[in-house]
């Protein structure tokens, strides 16, 4: 087989079905996005120096765990709904 088959083969089944799959891909990154803005903020020095930085820290360090929680159920939704189109 040729090199790229199969690559080329998956990009036409999305090209073909772009508004099922585009929804999918659109949440995949905002989700993502926001996962590195929290676990970015939570890390920062910015907030070690400041007074009551570890506290909003502590507040950031939770929220990426409930946006990883949230992004989870909502993917694995998405991905079961993408399932049933097909």
């Amino acid at each position: 087989m040729k090199t790229g088959f199969y690559a080329k083969l998956a990009a036409d089944g999305i090209k073909k079905n772009i508004r099922i799959y585009l929804p999918y891909m659109i949440t995949g990154c905002m989700m993502i996005t926001m996962f590195y803005i929290l676990a970015f903020l939570s890390e920062s020095a910015v907030f070690a120096g400041t007074r009551g930085g570890s506290g909003i820290q502590s507040i950031l360090h939770l929220g990426t765990f409930v946006v990883v929680e949230f992004s989870l159920i909502f993917l694995f939704y998405k991905n079961s709904f993408l399932i049933r189109q097909r």
